[in-house]
């Protein structure tokens, strides 16, 4: 009797524990209005606290505070959204629906508080982040002015697509960002400074602007290809990029207006480091008067390597005017001098010089050993060039040029594209140039398949084409326009 009697005790126990654990879990809200979603972040039974979106509500940017160690889940049933919202404090916030703004910042997270949106944020500006934040946004972020902006050791991840429809896609100062999806700006993919950390694993496409600046000792990392209007890589002092894939100057195209040039390459200043896994290929111009775009620009105390082959942009009715493939820009200092390794051929637009060396000015050549001459290291090259370079140190420059005769292949370029299949993922897309490739390996398609990767390929030789199933192979190679059947 006394085994039953203490048995049901601890049963009551048990049940009455249980539903302590139950109303610990959270505390319920209903919310249509600011003020009640204010009531809601105002709790201090030390719960949890759940708040059920009935209505969409404009915040109006007044801040809300996540108080320490509470999390506070904001769901919907019925499609609602949050407007204009603004979080601080040291609790966590799970926002489950999107937020949005039309004409001022959709979402801005401050003074260490963690948030995290399962939907898209949409706003004048996306996010802001500033004052050691986290934010995490599963869907896409987009900006009318800028898509997001990152300040004072703050940390952002986007697990969609960052796209901007008048200025840039991303700036960081101080701070860390990571993206899993493709970055699209009419003015600017990112834009890093102040020991920033910025990760893609996508794309970078800017009409207008350029793909990637960096400064102040920042490091960006893109898995994917850069696509630019004006230019792809500026990598400022003491700055570090590095891309797993191309960089590919956009074309101008005439509408009858003024001519304009290609989309540059890379350019590399004082004490830079630039890795570019494959090809870098300027942008051709067209119009009288117009220069071609350099492929790479080099400052001599820079650090610059490029896996495949590197190519100036022409001018399209002018077979005078290009750009150089490398243009080395000479200085002095007490910067030790640096380096350019390039794994394949480098080639001028137009008539333009493979390489061009500028010396810059007469007067730095009276002491050439105060000089930063750097390490050059190419696979090929037919025509040189140079400017304000005596003869006797531009022939020694010249001398100390590594021919490596080496050519980036059509399997090299594949064999890239299956590095960034295999870490990209599961059903994401992947956007490359094949240029005037013609075939595509099977095991490419085959990756492409086992990793439910769509691929988007553009091409010099007809419509752009997407892989998005299994391809019937028949042999280890198949003709690209096939895959237009």
């Amino acid at each position: 009797m006394n085994l039953i009697k203490r048995t049901m005790a601890m049963l009551l126990v048990l049940v009455f524990a249980s539903s302590a654990c139950v109303s610990a879990l959270a505390a319920s809200y209903d919310a249509g209005t600011r003020a009640e979603m204010q009531t809601a972040f105002a709790d201090t039974s030390g719960e949890d606290v759940s708040i059920n979106v009935t209505a969409s509500i404009d915040l109006m940017g007044q801040t809300l505070t996540a108080q320490e160690g509470i999390t506070y889940t904001i769901g919907t049933e019925n499609g609602s959204t949050l407007n204009q919202a603004a979080f601080n404090g040291a609790g966590t916030v799970h926002v489950q629906t999107d937020i949005t703004a039309p004409k001022v910042d959709a979402l801005t997270a401050s003074e260490n508080v963690t948030v995290v949106v399962d939907g898209n944020v949409a706003g004048d500006q996306g996010v802001c982040a500033r004052d050691g934040s986290m934010v995490t946004v599963n869907g896409d972020v987009s900006g009318s002015f800028a898509a997001l902006r990152g300040f004072g050791t703050s940390e952002i991840t986007v697990n969609g697509n960052i796209a901007d429809s008048n200025w840039g896609g991303a700036s960081c100062e101080q701070s860390q960002l990571t993206v899993n999806g493709n970055v699209d700006g009419i003015w600017g993919g990112f834009y890093a400074e102040g020991d920033s950390k910025i990760t893609l694993n996508g794309d970078i496409t800017t009409q207008e602007g350029v793909g990637i600046v960096a400064c102040d000792q920042s490091q960006t990392t893109v898995v994917g290809d850069v696509f630019a209007g004006y230019l792809g890589i500026d990598a400022g002092e003491n700055s570090q990029v590095t891309v797993i894939g191309s960089v590919y100057g956009l074309d101008y195209v005439d509408f009858g207006g003024e001519g304009k040039e290609g989309g540059g390459g890379i350019e590399a200043q004082i004490q830079s480091v630039v890795t570019v896994t494959g090809d870098v290929i300027a942008g051709d111009g067209c119009g009288e008067g117009v220069e071609g775009a350099d492929a790479v620009t080099f400052v001599s105390t820079a650090v610059v390597s490029v896996g495949g082959n590197v190519i100036g942009g022409s001018v399209d009715g002018n077979e005078d005017e290009g750009g150089n493939g490398v243009r080395v820009l000479f200085i002095r200092g007490n910067d030790p001098a640096g380096s350019l390794t390039i794994g394949g051929a480098v080639q001028g637009g137009g008539n333009a010089s493979d390489l061009y060396l500028n010396g810059w000015s007469t007067s730095y050549w009276e002491n050439p050993d105060a000089v930063a001459i750097p390490s050059i290291s190419v696979g090929s090259y037919e025509t040189i060039d140079s400017k304000k370079i005596p003869p006797e140190s531009l022939e020694r420059i010249i001398s100390q040029i590594q021919v490596t005769g080496g050519e980036a292949t059509w399997d090299d370029f594949w064999t890239n594209v299956l590095e960034r299949i295999r870490i990209a993922q599961e059903g994401s897309q992947l956007t490359v140039d094949a240029g005037n490739y013609t075939r595509i390996p099977a095991y490419v398609l085959e990756a492409a398949a086992e990793h439910s990767v769509t691929l988007i390929i553009r091409w010099n030789g007809g419509d752009t084409i997407t892989v998005d199933k299994a391809v019937e192979l028949s042999g280890n190679s198949m003709l690209l326009s096939e895959l237009l059947k």
